[in-house]
């Protein structure tokens, strides 16, 4: 139930929120991978938000990007974009949004918190690949405590292809985050339909 896991998490300890917002992982994200998604116009779809992702929209639409959040829990939504937050599951975003609607899709930390086995895996690439624009990005961000490697499995590879941004490797390991290797990955791929 997602209402319980919201509750749970922000009942755990009243510090988390700050001590992720400062883990190895996020500073990357913040630092490096947001500012190349933000280049250009064109729409953003970021999935997963709580208090410490709360400016990522402003960061993405510094440079005319229109970023759209998505969380499955209600509550989360006062932490999205407002006016452009949509409340549901990434495995039905494909139904919320026209095909080929965004030019990047940064889905972090949904993984391992929600998309939890290979089966809930394929259907959320299936879902975001149908949301993305030809040739956009993806960035995915997992626990490796927490799910089994997507990039392991075969079901993102009839949808993505191996990507690079300026600067940055398709496929890196961010050590230090406390609770276990977080890898972040960059695929290209979307809808072919218009």
């Amino acid at each position: 139930n997602p209402q319980v896991l919201e509750q749970a998490f922000a009942a755990a300890n009243p510090g988390l929120q700050k001590q992720i917002a400062r883990s190895p992982d996020r500073v990357v994200l913040v630092e490096e991978f947001l500012p190349q998604f933000a280049e250009g116009p064109g729409k953003i779809l970021f999935v997963g938000v709580r208090a410490y992702t709360q400016g990522y929209p402003a960061l993405l639409e510094r440079d005319g990007a229109e970023c759209w959040t998505s969380d499955i829990v209600p509550t989360s939504a006062r932490w999205g974009n407002p006016g452009r937050h949509w409340t549901g599951d990434l495995l039905e975003v494909g139904e919320a949004f026209e095909p080929g609607e965004f030019r990047a899709v940064l889905c972090n930390g949904v993984f391992g918190f929600g998309v939890d086995g290979r089966e809930m895996q394929a259907s959320a690439f299936a879902a975001m690949a149908k949301v993305m624009a030809p040739g956009g990005l993806l960035l995915l961000g997992w626990n490796t405590d927490r799910t089994p490697d997507p990039l392991d499995a075969e079901a993102w590879r009839p949808l993505f292809e191996p990507a690079e941004m300026e600067g940055l490797p398709m496929r890196r390991k961010i050590e230090g985050t406390g609770l276990a290797r977080t890898p972040a990955a960059q695929l290209s791929g979307g809808c072919d339909e218009p």
